[in-house]
This record gives C-alpha cells, structure tokens and sequence, in this order.
C-alpha cells in the first residue's frame, strides 16, 4: 500500500469518526431533551394524581350533618347544582349509604336549607327542578353572577 492510499483511509476515518461523533453529541442533545420533558409529564402526571384522590376523598369527614355536606359539594363544585347533581355527587363520594329514599332525603334536606338561609334556589327557564347555590354567591339584589348563570344552562 502506498502511503497516499494511507493517508486517505485515514483521513476518511478521521471524517467517519468525526461525523460519528457529532452524530452522538446530537442524539445525547435530544435524549437530554427528551429526559426534561418526560420530567415535566410526570410532574404533570403526579400533580393530577393527588387532584384525583383529592376530589375521590369523601367529603368532609363523615360527621357532618345533611346540609353540610350538600353545600360542601356544591362548594367543591364550584357551581349551583339541581337535585339530580347532588345525589349523583354525593353518590360519587360515598356519602349517601344508609339511605331507603336519597331522592326524599335530599329534596326535604334542600328545603331545610333554603328555609335557613344556607341556598338559594333558582329556576331556569326550560329547565325541570331549581338550580341550589350557596347564599355567599348571591349579591344583596338575590342574584347570582353572569358566570354562574352561564353555567347553569
């Protein structure tokens, strides 16, 4: 072999090695950034895991009586609810066991507390049955916000 011949197998391994190498630096650039943004999905993935065991908890401990725990699930909620919400709700969360009738329990237990003072029906027009808001949410005129009032339909 002559050194020409040499010298050129080594200057294209050189080239091959070279091109290789800024191939790994480039594959190691993405894997970093593929590192990173698996990172951040499972950061994602956690912080969605604790709101779901948080909104699967019972609500309240237990110990609270009927009113209660109906405004604390309108309240999780963030809206007003019709009765059909509220048992599917309180259903959902495990707070309606020992019940014969939920739907006569609730239906006296919301009178209980619109007659207290602690919700506020509404009717909407269309719509069967009242929407329950918490008192807070009402202004001094008894009207609920345009937000509110747009969730209800």
């Amino acid at each position: 072999m002559s050194d020409s011949t040499e010298t050129t197998r080594i200057a294209a391994l050189k080239t091959a090695l070279e091109s290789s190498q800024k191939r790994e630096d480039e594959f190691a650039a993405i894997a970093r950034e593929l590192l990173k943004r698996n990172q951040a999905l499972l950061s994602k993935v956690q912080s969605l895991e604790q709101r779901i065991q948080e909104l699967e908890k019972p609500i309240g401990n237990g110990n609270e009586d009927w009113i209660s725990r109906i405004m604390i699930t309108i309240n999780r909620c963030g809206r007003p609810m019709r009765l059909r919400e509220l048992k599917e709700q309180l259903q959902v969360a495990g707070n309606a066991q020992g019940l014969k009738s939920l739907d006569k329990s609730l239906s006296v237990t919301l009178t209980r507390a619109v007659d207290r003072g602690r919700l506020k029906p509404f009717k909407v027009p269309g719509c069967r049955g009242d929407f329950y808001a918490l008192a807070k949410w009402v202004d001094k005129n008894g009207d609920l916000p345009q937000e509110m009032w747009d969730q209800m339909y």
